[in-house]
């Protein structure tokens, strides 16, 4: 089944090929991909799914009847004929795919409270079925910059010690600082320090700080 929905899907691109004028639309066309491994961002299920720019271009606004018209509809036909069949569709420049299975993650926020559900490990995408716990938050350790944004990796469950609880946003009192943070926790003789997200909301953050039980005597 899944292969003939490939060839159909397929098909259905050929076809908008053919019928496309904008030069905009036929190079839009060139960069529809289909991906075949599925999702693997929590709250997305799809076998097979399409990613695309699915615009209507060439528009122009008709001052006669006040509205916009004469643009190429090819992708946002093409996108509703690959809706009808099955294939999922998205937008090209919102999602990216795990280098490991090749599932689909999203790279930009749909909701307040999204957290990347993939972690960036010597410039390759890595999904959080496909992430090693032990080697990625090795990778975020001293760095300030970084933090634990998967839900699923609780650092408590790999030898690291909360030393501490923050926030930051715009409400009073919201301006704790990681790099500060950070810094303080050296000078008291903490070593490989680590940062995990635990909420995100529409207007702050809240985070804490954990060390690797081994590294130091963390009653200090």
């Amino acid at each position: 089944m899944t292969d003939v929905l490939i060839k159909r899907a397929y098909r259905l691109i050929d076809a908008a090929r053919n019928v496309a004028k904008h030069h905009s639309a036929i190079n839009n066309l060139e960069c529809v991909q289909l991906h075949t491994f599925g999702y693997s961002e929590p709250g997305y299920s799809g076998d097979i799914i399409a990613t695309g720019n699915w615009n209507v271009v060439g528009n122009k606004y008709d001052q006669d009847i006040q509205k916009f018209s004469g643009g190429d509809n090819t992708l946002k036909r093409l996108a509703e004929a690959l809706d009808r069949i099955g294939v999922k569709t998205e937008w090209e420049d919102e999602w990216s795919s795990c280098c490991e299975c090749g599932k689909l993650v999203r790279s930009s926020p749909d909701s307040y409270s999204w957290k990347p559900s993939y972690a960036i490990l010597e410039s390759s995408i890595i999904c959080r079925s496909c992430i090693d716990p032990e080697e990625y938050l090795r990778h975020l350790e001293n760095n300030p910059s970084s933090c634990n944004s998967f839900y699923h990796i609780d650092p408590a469950n790999y030898s690291y010690i909360k030393v501490g609880e923050y926030e930051h946003g715009f409400y009073p009192g919201q301006n704790d600082d990681p790099k500060r943070i950070f810094k303080e926790l050296q000078e008291k003789g903490h070593d490989r320090i680590i940062f995990n997200m635990d909420r995100v909301g529409q207007f702050d953050q809240r985070f804490s700080a954990w060390v690797y039980s081994d590294s130091i005597d963390v009653g200090g």
